[in-house]
């Protein structure tokens, strides 16, 4: 299995507000929400 890849610094999508928005409102308690292959997720 290979290593996880990481976009921080080479994404400027992921620094965009709305997104940060929508991450944020998912995100609460000890649940933290995540792109993974284009998709927003909470799990």
């Amino acid at each position: 299995m290979s290593a996880p890849v990481s976009l921080a610094g080479r994404a400027d999508w992921l620094n965009e507000k709305h997104l940060q928005r929508l991450l944020a409102a998912l995100s609460g308690g000890d649940e933290q929400a995540r792109v993974a292959g284009g998709a927003v997720r909470n799990t």
